[in-house]
């Protein structure tokens, strides 16, 4: 009986332990922020990204549609987790995280989520940062001052902006926390009304991150601002300070206020190209989705020959993820047949959202519609990294129904992390042939056939006879010299003559 219980009293203990080894993402508030070292942060190890920020090309001799330019900005606000106090640091054994792919359209990802009660400093965890990185996309970290009836309160916001010493103290563990991390600055989220502060504060406050940052050589540090306003109102200071942009509110996108609030910038001496980094405007996707009011945004922001301003898109994925997967979350469903079947919704969604409902960058035939969301591929330019040797792909999404190498299975355990992406195609899908064949071929993501780490891309469809197909899959700048070579791994299924 003894020996019993000591047994039962060790796997007891293991459980224990091996529960609470699991590392999380921060999501603290104000007074861990103040002492914060990698020390007193013990799951700090586990959530920094060293993965640095690639660089992007531009290359306008290619383009899939006339309507395709890069001045544009576009960021994003993501939700990657159903709550941030349980973000893991390094994903999960499940199939159903959120994995975004289409960063050819995307310059900034602001890592979202928090609350009064749960924590309100929020670094983003390392594989988001490593693949954002790797497809030359910057990610902030969250600062949010909730409003009063969410449990907001102006003490915190005061508290923040403390001087002592003639230092902004909060300002310098920012810093502290992004270059121990390795993402790339903060969104501050200021909601708290009557907080007692000041835009000259604020000013100051950044001013003093930005210096920090550029004193430890780190220039491309930034922050980006939201205080729930239409307008620049009195930040206009502020956002003319190099590494600063701001948010603007929801229902900003019209063609008059665009050109009021860049007005204002350009009278302060900022130039057009560096406006589109600065000033962006809010469209709110998680409850309009791909509404007329986001239609109207679109349009208002990329008219046909040219593009007027940047746009901040808030939370595509609680449309095109959340709301497909809320009833597996947190529950046993999180792999096998129904979390494949949800998944597959959501990248038919992020395809739709991120593309157009043609699921073809070349196509343009919604492209000026006011009814709904034409899609981002209709008006800016893909960007892309691809530039040197050797170049590798897996077309990997970060997720799998299993572990490949070379073809053979090794681990038959659903799972998911963004940092084992591969750089995915920059045209979804482009295939460039007489119209009347355009559904001759169907691209789609196999997690079932796999010859590395979780995904492949399967091609099926009729070719006709004397036609050509041409498939344009990535974006590059690669320098080609006599004796390079290049591979492709592919598997036939029925033609046994196929060349």
């Amino acid at each position: 009986m003894k020996k019993k219980i000591l047994l039962f009293a060790i796997l007891s203990l293991f459980f224990m332990n091996s529960q609470a080894q699991q590392p999380f993402s921060g999501c603290w508030q104000l007074n861990f922020l103040k002492d914060w070292t990698p020390q007193k942060d013990v799951d700090a190890k586990f959530n920094r990204s060293t993965v640095k920020l690639q660089d992007r090309f531009q290359d306008n001799t290619i383009k899939a549609n006339n309507y395709q330019f890069y001045d544009g900005q576009a960021a994003a606000c993501l939700t990657m987790n159903p709550s941030c106090s349980q973000t893991p640091s390094q994903d999960a054994r499940n199939f159903i995280g959120y994995n975004p792919t289409y960063w050819q359209y995307l310059d900034l990802l602001i890592w979202w989520g928090g609350s009064a009660g749960e924590g309100i400093i929020m670094p983003p965890s390392a594989p988001v940062t490593d693949i954002a990185h790797i497809n030359g996309v910057k990610v902030l970290g969250q600062v949010f001052f909730p409003t009063r009836t969410h449990g907001g309160a102006p003490e915190w916001v005061q508290e923040f902006l403390s001087v002592e010493n003639g230092k902004y103290i909060y300002a310098q563990k920012l810093y502290e926390i992004a270059e121990y991390y390795g993402f790339d600055g903060w969104f501050i989220n200021q909601e708290t009304e009557t907080s007692g502060t000041t835009p000259a504060q604020w000013k100051d406050f950044m001013d003093s991150f930005l210096s920090i940052a550029r004193s430890h050589g780190h220039p491309e540090m930034e922050m980006q601002w939201y205080d729930g306003n239409t307008s620049i109102g009195s930040y206009e200071d502020m956002v003319k300070l190099p590494g600063v942009s701001y948010m603007l509110n929801y229902g900003s996108a019209t063609s008059s206020n665009i050109s009021s609030q860049t007005s204002i910038l350009k009278k302060g001496g900022i130039s057009d190209t560096d406006i589109f980094k600065k000033l962006y405007f809010g469209a709110e996707i998680a409850q309009s989705g791909l509404s007329s009011t986001n239609a109207a945004a679109f349009q208002a922001l990329y008219p046909q020959n040219g593009h007027a301003g940047s746009i901040d898109l808030f939370n595509p994925e609680e449309v095109n993820w959340k709301k497909v997967v809320e009833n597996l979350l947190n529950s046993n469903s999180g792999f096998g047949y129904l979390a494949y079947t949800a998944m597959e919704n959501v990248f038919r969604n992020e395809d739709r959202f991120w593309t157009n409902l043609a699921n073809d960058p070349s196509d343009v035939s919604a492209r000026n519609s006011y009814d709904s969301w034409p899609g981002l591929a209709n008006a800016i330019m893909e960007r892309s990294v691809i530039q040197s040797k050797p170049f590798v792909t897996t077309f990997g999404t970060g997720q799998g129904k299993g572990f490949y190498i070379n073809g053979v299975k090794l681990r038959t355990v659903d799972w998911y992390h963004r940092g084992m992406q591969t750089i995915m195609p920059t045209w979804r899908w482009w295939i460039d042939c007489p119209s009347g064949n355009k559904k001759d071929l169907t691209v789609k993501i196999n997690w079932d056939d796999v010859y590395n780490i979780g995904s492949s891309l399967s091609i099926s469809g009729k070719l006709v006879a004397n036609t050509n197909y041409l498939m344009r899959l990535y974006k590059t700048h690669i320098p080609v010299a006599n004796g390079d070579k290049f591979q492709l791994i592919y598997k036939k299924t029925e033609m046994k003559n196929w060349n």
